[in-house]
């Protein structure tokens, strides 16, 4: 691979939209499942079909039109939070779901960053710490990323799981090793690239220090993790006298009814997940939001941006490798490993 790679679909004259294997591989226990919400009937089989036939026609892929990223989760927004004014201080919009179509990555692109960066061996004292750390290295290269809560966050937790459980994906990259190795070879290889087994293991080792260096997570939670990335946004603006906001952190509505994962390689695009909803929703005006589906969606692009604003060039390679694991590792946590998969390439 080389170092300042892109992935730029030639494809953009031909897209393919295709389903390919689950993961098959996570967390037992978690409600996010494809399998349990059809057997227990809150996905219904008709549901379902129009779902998939709606992600695969490729209908919903639309052209990101905001600066920032957010997290994959696929809940419908209730408000945008912290916009920054021209005075440097945060406020809350209502949102409509009907705007800021923007890319995705686990938890915004400050959190993926920062455990790319981790991945590449750029480690410092603690994990809040280099949170800071990528969002000024990111905010030099204009590079802008958002983050959201959710209405089941608590004290220490802003119910992003990619954000709260950070700690946890590391440990389940290490525990599901060999399943991540063959999800990430194939997902590198969908870029038309060749699997490198040794920057896998590169990541997997620096990945290692980071968990076992204690007193690095200690006093860090989600919530101040998310402060962090408020004072990124905070200093952004401020930086650039921007005349509207370069990020938004958004508050996410309800529970996660996520039955469906989609991965995106088409550069500058992304699955309206907005869109997605609104459609089922008029499609089947007599059932719950609850019996509704949802998907996360990756953008694979993105992480390509991320990795070449937030290393070095010779480091890209083991940044990109890393925010590919660091997508799987989170599904592997939050789902069971069920959901499936779809793949615009």
């Amino acid at each position: 691979m080389e170092p300042n790679m892109t992935i730029e679909t030639e494809h953009e004259k031909e897209l393919s939209f295709i389903e390919i294997p689950a993961i098959g591989y996570g967390n037992a226990e978690s409600s996010i499942s494809y399998v349990k919400q059809l057997e227990s009937g809150e996905l219904s089989p008709q549901v379902d079909a129009r779902a998939s036939e709606l992600i695969t026609s490729g209908e919903l892929l639309v052209t990101v039109d905001d600066l920032d990223d957010g997290c994959i989760d696929g809940r419908p927004t209730e408000s945008l939070l912290l916009y920054v004014t021209e005075a440097g201080e945060f406020y809350e919009q209502p949102a409509d779901n009907s705007n800021h179509e923007r890319a995705k990555v686990a938890g915004g692109g400050y959190v993926t960053a920062t455990a790319m960066r981790l991945g590449s061996g750029y480690k410092g004292d603690t994990i809040d710490g280099d949170i800071l750390e990528t969002g000024l290295v990111l905010t030099a290269k204009e590079v802008y990323c958002g983050a959201h809560t959710g209405e089941h966050k608590h004290e220490d937790g802003t119910d992003c799981g990619a954000n709260d459980r950070m700690l946890e994906i590391f440990n389940n990259a290490m525990r599901y090793e060999e399943n991540i190795a063959g999800t990430t070879k194939a997902l590198i290889e969908t870029a038309g690239l060749e699997f490198n087994e040794a920057t896998f293991a590169k990541v997997m080792k620096n990945w290692q220090a980071v968990i076992e260096d204690d007193p690095y997570f200690e006093g860090s939670t989600g919530a101040s993790r998310l402060r962090a990335a408020q004072a990124i946004i905070q200093t952004a603006h401020a930086e650039t006298e921007a005349d509207k906001p370069l990020s938004v952190i958004k508050h996410l509505a309800g529970s996660h009814k996520e039955d469906y994962l989609v991965v995106n390689y088409a550069k500058g695009k992304t699955m309206s997940q907005v869109k997605f909803a609104n459609t089922l929703s008029e499609e089947f005006p007599e059932l719950a939001s609850e019996n509704l589906a949802q998907a996360f969606v990756v953008d694979a692009w993105r992480i390509v941006e991320l990795a070449e604003a937030s290393v070095k060039k010779e480091d890209v390679e083991a940044a990109i490798y890393a925010g590919v694991m660091y997508q799987v590792a989170t599904a592997a946590t939050l789902t069971d490993g069920s959901l499936r998969t779809f793949i615009y390439a």
